[in-house]
């Protein structure tokens, strides 16, 4: 819980602070939620609650949406639904606290506040909170650390940082809560501020993977390579995009220079098993599932992926007993 020993003014100057930061990012996201997106999202978002009662991101991720349109006894009402399911309790505490201090029920948000256990709030990588940064309330402190007025071009820097990390943030949101539409033009705008950027052109062709957008995922990830020829994972998710597709020659194809290229990377060697037997190359299927236990692959494997191996080791076991 908070010490007694923290002033009102400290957590208020602390809320302040927060609500700066929140409402620069809110003017970033609602870019995205004019009219009927924002109803679209919200729909999405309840449906998908419907279908996964417990699914906490996405209440705390609506409690966001509806505090950032000033509907605050719903945002908080969705807040308390998540706490009720989060895995990170405290987080959603300093979510509803913060919703009160928006409200201007300040008595509220201090009541709420102070009911955080700070150390897990911290633990939990949401927030950071070191009261020592709040000292500035001494005016002569408040003197020494202010810092030098930033140039035009540090001001322009800092304001594109910002909106960049604000869209990686929304595109990972709305990613989590199956609203990949969003997700997808959020990578879109983060694209159009850093060109040819492999490692955001590879965030977004596994969106569109999650969007049943083959094609698009197809044409993003050979982008990406093109961009950065060093990028395993694109040659991997290339590699997927042909097999969902059911371009197994070419799945073969990429996953073969992946495998070449990277010949440490055990997810290339398992995913190129699985293209050979989807064509019944059966001996080499076994060959690189063999060289994919021996770089480790067993950390990949899950209950979908042991049942996609089980005819490549039902054919390495007839042949075992026929070599014995």
């Amino acid at each position: 819980m908070i010490s007694s020993l923290v002033s009102d003014e400290k957590i208020l100057a602390y809320m302040e602070k927060t609500h700066e930061i929140s409402h620069d990012g809110n003017l970033i996201r609602d870019e995205f939620l004019v009219g009927e997106k924002w109803e679209k999202i919200e729909q999405q978002s309840l449906l998908r609650l419907q279908e996964y009662p417990g699914d906490a991101f996405t209440m705390d991720a609506l409690g966001h949406h509806y505090r950032s349109r000033k509907q605050y006894p719903v945002a908080i009402a969705m807040y308390k639904q998540a706490l009720k399911a989060s895995s990170t309790p405290a987080s959603i505490q300093h979510h509803i606290a913060f919703t009160y201090y928006c409200q201007g029920d300040v008595e509220k948000a201090l009541e709420e506040f102070r009911e955080i256990d700070i150390d897990q709030l911290n633990s939990e990588g949401m927030y950071s909170i070191d009261w020592r940064e709040l000292d500035y309330l001494d005016e002569e402190y408040y003197v020494e650390i202010i810092p030098p007025p930033l140039t035009e071009k540090e001001q322009f820097e800092e304001a594109l940082q910002f909106k960049m990390k604000t869209l990686l943030h929304n595109a990972y949101m709305y990613t989590q809560m199956g609203v990949f539409e969003i997700a997808i033009e959020c990578f879109q705008e983060l694209l159009s501020l850093t060109p040819k950027a492999s490692c955001i052109l590879n965030k977004l062709g596994v969106i569109y993977i999650h969007a049943n957008q083959l094609k698009m995922a197809k044409k993003t990830f050979t982008e990406a390579i093109q961009c950065n020829p060093g990028l395993e994972a694109a040659y991997l998710n290339l590699g997927f995009t042909h097999s969902k597709l059911g371009e197994h020659e070419l799945a073969i194809g990429i996953l073969k220079k992946a495998s070449i290229k990277f010949p440490d990377n055990s997810e290339a060697w398992l995913e190129l098993s699985k293209a050979y037997m989807k064509l019944n190359y059966k001996q080499k299927a076994i060959d690189c599932l063999v060289k994919a236990l021996q770089t480790g692959a067993e950390e990949f494997f899950n209950q979908e992926t042991i049942a996609e191996l089980l005819p490549i080791l039902e054919t390495a076991y007839e042949q075992f007993n026929e070599n014995n």
